[in-house]
């Protein structure tokens, strides 16, 4: 609208809205209550009130309009420019802004239990009434059921971890403590519990770190060097008690001597076979990592451990029997460490088997490119709760039987390492009064294909 639009609109408003005033000044003039020149003036002013009460609306109407007209353009022409595209794209943007931060609020909201559930320790996190918020997989596995939402009572009933909780949702400092499970099986566990911080004052976060290898390595060493004073100290007591005899009352005494010097080498040589049975162990272990290679005929191999077992065999009335198919291919192999594993499986069949009896050595191929060799004897058998815990270093079914018998108690440890070393199997059979079979399954060496 231009300015000279503006009067002759403004005018036009006056007069409608002065029509109702009008109509009464016009009344009232016939009925002689109101002179003409009054009523005029009347009319006039009330022209101009009616102006000036109805210009304002009328204008925002009027742009009302406007926009609307304005908008069904735009609807009917989007390409068309107006004056508020600036603000929309400003106000576009914020919503995108803020409609991107809430979508990634919620992704990471959505992502934080797959986030826990990627840690390998047990964490929860525990809120004001020390019911469990979040708990990871780790920790579900811990407490056997998914916590979230229970009391942490409910899965874990360690007396000191619930006091420790408490403590810190009431507002103590964080602390850390050492925790042990017995049932199902004994786990030990160094735990850490922390307020989750400012914006969370009544929550904590729990988190376990599981301790039970190291804690079963620390006792394993404790064991380990424990077994061997042990098994030092008696020889060492021995040699010493006869020594001291010898010097002393035995002096002159020829027959004494003798008998005591025989002692004293039959502790020493135990000593030095403990010793080179720890050293053997020893070298096993720093190898285990790495597979041998070398071809070894193991019919060859078996044939020479029995003749030099031979001996031992005649002394117990024994015969070492071998019965090898033909054609049996060569093992990938260390011939050193091979060999030691026979020699411990047909010496302890040689020691523990029944007098007047047999050792029998057997083989025979296996499918996937493997050979089984057994070892059996017609000893007493071994009682089935022994089996499973003779690999294990020192360990004896008849401690006294074994020591009379030059056994050290590593000889099963240490077949056990080079088995593994080779990517073999132990088999261990065995029943009361019928003997015991240790069969080895070893992978054979590759076959080289020449072309000529």
């Amino acid at each position: 609208m231009n300015r000279f639009q503006r009067p002759r609109k403004w005018i036009q408003i006056s007069l409608r809205g002065a029509v109702p005033a009008w109509a009464v000044l016009l009344l009232l003039v016939v009925a002689g209550q109101l002179a003409f020149r009054h009523a005029l003036m009347a009319g006039v002013l009330a022209a101009v009130l009616a102006g000036l009460i109805a210009w304002r609306p009328a204008r925002l109407r009027d742009a009302l309009r406007r926009r609307v007209d304005v908008l069904a353009a735009e609807a009917e022409d989007p390409g068309r420019p107006n004056a508020s595209d600036g603000l929309n794209r400003a106000f576009d943007r914020l919503v995108r802004v803020w409609r991107e931060r809430a979508e990634r609020l919620a992704a990471e909201a959505s992502e934080q239990p797959r986030i826990m559930d990627i840690l390998p320790d047990p964490v929860l996190l525990v809120g004001g009434d020390r019911r469990v918020t979040q708990a990871n997989r780790s920790a579900r596995d811990l407490a056997g059921i998914d916590l979230a939402g229970y009391d942490l009572a409910t899965g874990l009933r360690n007396p000191e971890l619930l006091a420790a909780v408490d403590a810190v949702l009431a507002g103590e400092p964080g602390r850390s403590m050492e925790i042990s499970f017995p049932v199902p099986v004994e786990r030990h566990y160094a735990v850490r519990v922390e307020p989750l911080g400012a914006d969370s004052p009544d929550a904590v976060v729990v988190m376990f770190h599981d301790l039970t290898a190291l804690e079963q390595t620390e006792r394993m060493r404790t064991d380990f060097v424990a077994n061997v004073s042990h098994e030092l100290k008696t020889p060492l007591a021995s040699l010493m008690g006869y020594i001291e005899t010898l010097q002393g009352p035995a002096r002159e005494d020829a027959e004494a001597q003798a008998r005591f010097l025989a002692i004293m080498d039959e502790q020493a040589r135990r000593m030095a076979r403990l010793v080179d049975d720890l050293l053997s162990l020893s070298r096993i272990e720093m190898d285990e990592h790495a597979r041998p290679t070398d071809s070894v005929s193991i019919d060859t191999l078996l044939n020479e451990t029995a003749s030099l077992l031979e001996p031992q065999a005649t002394k117990r009335d024994l015969q070492i029997k071998i019965d090898l198919p033909d054609g049996l291919a060569s093992l990938a192999a260390d011939r050193d460490q091979l060999a030691e594993v026979f020699e411990n499986l047909i010496g302890n069949a040689i020691r523990y088997g029944g007098e007047g009896g047999a050792v029998r050595v057997s083989a025979r191929p296996e499918p996937a490119g493997h050979i089984t060799i057994s070892v059996e004897d017609e000893g007493e058998g071994i009682p089935a709760e022994h089996i499973p815990r003779l690999t294990e270093r020192f360990y004896r079914v008849d401690p006294a039987r074994s020591r009379e018998r030059g056994g050290t108690g590593l000889g099963l440890a240490i077949v056990k390492h080079i088995v593994s070393r080779h990517r073999g199997r132990l088999l261990i059979e065995s029943e009361s009064g019928k003997g015991s079979r240790f069969s080895v399954t070893l992978p054979t060496a590759p076959v080289l294909e020449t072309t000529l």
